[in-house]
């Protein structure tokens, strides 16, 4: 999926802490349930959680994360903001459970899905694929055996994943309200998919998924509905890649295809010229959203229908060729960008943004200070055209959701001695 530089930094701290730590139990530190409603415009601590995870968020009154039990197994925990209680959804005590990048989307008000190494008997190149119901508070194994699958996707009742390594690779859906198996919409030979996204459009669920074909990459929809699949962009002379859909438009990075490696790796971002388009579904048409040069880059993440605007960041060059990370929103209806937040740093480190940042006219994203020693957590309000610090701790505070007037975000404590990292998901109730 669409992997900052920031993330793979972290998710390597947490792996050279899990080092030296080994034996650390990281307790569930959640408050038992508050006696009146959490407070508002304060930040409060939801739960410290497993070093190699950020949180898997998805409306406005719940947060769904992995951490560790007593005895310290492995668990996936629902939390309930409005009240602070939580609920263990994942049942066995063996369990591995993972949400692995951040602008997956694993849970709903209904429904929470995410990777599981309990049955790859120590392989954990390979997972099944596990989710649990919230109306009958029940787990399920989803996949019947252990492969390598990839990007994990939650929209109302409808699963998508890639497969890799079975005898059928492609992409797959499953209706979670269906006794019917996973349905293959997409094959292909080899790790064709790198990007896949939910969304809907004219009452179907579609999914919006990155091809690549060895030459290069496009960009293809299939609804769910018709059962058909559709060619957004296909350029020869392009690769189209990252997409996102988000009320009835589809948005992807297009670069020059003559630059990068084939096949297109996973979790790097190429420096070239290019830039990011808007598909209108309805019509056909395609437009360009912004541009890039040479040593830039642009990218967006996804959002639902409920953002009044799809935001992207850009990565671009000043005077003295420092980088210059500038964060913007897009409004479909003017056609017309603006600028909210912008950090000079290096590369895509300075402002981190991630899915589900933007609820009607509200953006949050986190941005380091001037000397990089932190990173602290803002919203915006396009409404007024102001930003609010929502938190400015000496910690790296990121990953960044809204939905409604609840904010989450992941604090990340690196300690130096001895090696350590303290993750703690926090939320704060913005009014």
């Amino acid at each position: 999926m669409r992997r900052i530089t920031k993330q793979i930094i972290l998710i390597t701290v947490a792996i050279v802490v899990l080092s030296f730590v080994s034996v650390l139990v990281f307790k569930d530190t959640t408050i038992s349930g508050f006696s009146i409603s959490p407070p508002v415009n304060t930040p409060f601590n939801i739960a410290t959680i497993y070093p190699f995870e950020n949180t898997s968020f998805s409306g406005a009154d719940y947060a769904v994360y992995v951490n560790k039990d007593l005895n310290n197994n492995s668990i996936v925990t629902r939390y309930k903001i409005d009240n602070g209680t939580t609920t263990i959804i994942s049942s066995a005590t063996q369990a591995k459970p993972a949400f692995i990048y951040s602008d997956d989307n694993y849970a709903n008000s209904d429904f929470v899905c995410w990777y599981d190494f309990r049955n790859t008997q120590n392989n954990e190149q390979k997972m099944d694929v596990y989710y649990y119901k919230v109306s009958n508070t029940t787990e399920y194994r989803l996949t019947s055996a252990p492969e390598d699958r990839s990007e994990l996707a939650l929209l109302g009742n409808y699963i998508a994943y890639a497969e890799y390594g079975s005898a059928n690779p492609g992409i797959y859906i499953k209706d979670l309200t269906s006794a019917n198996q996973p349905q293959r919409i997409h094959n292909f030979t080899k790790a064709q998919c790198i990007n896949l996204v939910l969304g809907t459009y004219n009452g179907n669920t579609v999914v919006v998924f990155e091809d690549q074909n060895g030459t290069t990459s496009d960009i293809k929809m299939y609804n769910i509905g018709t059962s058909t699949t559709t060619t957004i962009a296909n350029s020869s002379t392009q690769h189209e890649m990252i997409p996102c859909i988000q009320n009835g438009r589809i948005y992807f990075t297009s670069i020059n295809r003559s630059n990068p490696p084939k096949p297109w790796p996973k979790n790097e971002l190429f420096v070239t010229s290019g830039s990011l388009k808007e598909y209108v579904i309805s019509s056909q048409t395609t437009y360009t959203v912004c541009t890039f040069n040479n040593g830039e880059f642009a990218i967006s993440v996804p959002n639902t229908n409920s953002a009044d605007y799809v935001v992207y960041k850009k990565i671009s060059k000043d005077n003295n060729n420092n980088d210059v990370a500038s964060l913007y929103i897009y409004n479909p209806s003017s056609q017309s960008s603006t600028q909210i937040a912008s950090q000079t740093g290096i590369g895509s480190m300075t402002i981190t943004i991630v899915a589900n940042c933007c609820y009607g006219k509200r953006i949050v994203y986190s941005k380091e200070t001037s000397d990089g020693s932190d990173e602290n957590v803002y919203c915006y309000d396009a409404n007024s055209s102001t930003t609010t610090t929502i938190s400015s701790s000496s910690n790296y505070e990121s990953f960044a959701k809204i939905s409604g007037s609840t904010i989450t975000w992941t604090d990340i404590q690196i300690i130096t001695s001895p090696p350590s990292c303290i993750k703690t998901l926090r939320g704060y109730i913005i009014q």
